[in-house]
């Protein structure tokens, strides 16, 4: 089963509810009306199949027009193939997580467009290019089908994220640019 963190709350309140209502002697009454209850995924794949795209491709083409650079990293050595496993934690402690949170909302901005907008500036000194281009995942659950929150599925989008990192561009620009294009792009 390929589902999205959205729903995943919602699979584990059914199982746990499942588990317990099986110390009731109506179980099976309750599960089945719990069932008729989910949303299906169905209803997303029809609104899908629906949706004009000739608005989506002019948008995208519109905000792709003029990018000719390949965004990637050169690599200096050979590619090593052999497995590698590392697990690396990081932990931002509250005076820094609560300073994030102030700076987002001085400029108005969500705390993953502060992200997007640092890896950015990161990805532009890495390739060496002002005009750069990335994906970024998306929740792909379309606020106008009703009942799309009771869906339990994948309902993913991969967008591209573009950035023209210029010199005298200040990071609150940058950043107010990249909440806009999110805000914009959630319709295509």
């Amino acid at each position: 089963i390929l589902f999205d963190g959205w729903c995943l709350r919602k699979i584990t309140d059914d199982l746990f509810s499942f588990y317990f209502d099986q110390k009731n002697p109506d179980a099976s009454v309750l599960i089945e009306r719990r069932l008729k209850e989910a949303y299906p995924y169905y209803h997303f794949i029809n609104w899908l199949e629906n949706q004009d795209t000739s608005a989506s491709l002019k948008y995208w083409k519109d905000y792709l027009d003029g990018f000719e650079t390949p965004s990637r990293f050169l690599r200096k050595k050979k590619f090593d193939n052999t497995l590698h496993h590392e697990i690396e934690e990081t932990w931002i402690d509250e005076n820094l997580s609560t300073r994030i949170k102030e700076v987002s909302s001085q400029l108005q901005i969500t705390i993953n467009a502060m992200l997007q907008s640092c890896w950015g500036i990161l990805f532009s000194k890495y390739i060496h290019a002002e005009d750069i281009v990335f994906g970024t995942v998306v929740s792909g659950r379309p606020p106008e089908l009703a009942g799309v929150e009771e869906i339990v599925g994948l309902l993913i989008n991969t967008i591209p994220m573009r950035m023209k990192i210029e010199k005298d561009l200040t990071y609150k620009e940058l950043a107010q640019q990249v909440h806009a294009h999110f805000n914009k792009s959630q319709q295509y």
